[in-house]
């Protein structure tokens, strides 16, 4: 009798981390805004709505987290893009804010990124900082 050959399992389509899922840069940027609610206090790239396909420039974002740096002038920023071509978008459009730094991933190494990270803010780990886009 012959026998089956042993096979491993399909993975699971929800084993994918989300974090792998589109585009994504982290920023450091100022904060802008005034504070009030028609005005809230946010990063300089990041959008006050996220808006439909086919946006142009800073309205290519998809989703983003942020947290302020220790001295409240600027913030580290997890934006999510679609693809390659709303990154390319993104990154002409961040060029107007002189003070914004970007970092893609698998550009630089996680090392060089890290270190960058906690001049700005101490004892940052940017595995805490996870966007979710729809």
């Amino acid at each position: 009798m012959a026998q089956k050959p042993a096979s491993a399992p399909l993975p699971s389509p929800d084993a994918v981390d989300l974090g792998q899922l589109y585009e994504r840069v982290l920023v450091v940027c100022p904060l802008v805004g005034k504070g009030t609610y028609a005005d809230p206090k946010r990063p300089a790239l990041v959008p006050l709505q996220v808006k439909a396909n086919g946006a142009r420039g800073l309205d290519v974002v998809r989703g983003f987290a942020w947290v302020p740096s220790d001295d409240g002038k600027q913030a580290i920023v997890e934006i999510i893009l679609r693809d390659e071509t709303s990154l390319s978008e993104f990154k002409r459009a961040s060029g107007a804010v002189a003070e914004a730094v970007l970092y893609e991933r698998g550009k630089q190494s996680p090392s060089v990124v890290d270190e960058a990270l906690r001049r700005v803010k101490k004892d940052f780990d940017r595995n805490t900082l996870r966007a979710v886009a729809p």
